[in-house]
């Protein structure tokens, strides 16, 4: 199954490539600046709690989050073709947030304790502001 997913992760970053023709000049970029980028690379940092709020004990409201985008379109062409024609991979931020959360998540099941990963989610959601998309669920 890994080498399935380790597959499908090089095809689609050299289909992207391979669609652009290596060239970006060529390709439209939605306009932005490089602080609109920042924005939406901390923004897509929201999905990683989407992913693991079930595991923390509560629901996020992806209608919300998705509505607080800062650049829709800069977002999915950054999706679409990461480091490749802009300075920065729109999902870095995810990418690293679900790697904190996914490694709490597995030390909190080793030591049979979910409210230590229900805490430092929490913690972590109220630090960079996602805390407003959830809620507890009972």
């Amino acid at each position: 199954m890994k080498f399935l997913l380790v597959i499908s992760v090089v095809l689609m970053g050299s289909s992207s490539s391979w669609a652009l023709g290596g060239k970006c000049e060529e390709s439209y970029i939605p306009p932005h600046t490089s602080e609109e980028l920042g924005e939406v690379v901390d923004w897509a940092r929201g999905g990683a709690f989407a992913v693991f709020a079930k595991e923390a004990g509560y629901e996020f409201d992806k209608v919300s989050y998705n509505q607080e985008n800062p650049n829709q379109a800069l977002f999915n062409f950054g999706r679409a073709t990461g480091t490749s024609c802009l300075q920065r991979d729109v999902l870095n931020g995810y990418v690293s947030m679900a790697w904190v959360l996914q490694n709490a998540l597995q030390k909190s099941k080793n030591a049979s304790s979910k409210e230590a990963f229900k805490k430092l989610y929490k913690e972590y959601a109220e630090k960079l502001g996602f805390e407003i998309y959830l809620t507890e669920v009972e």
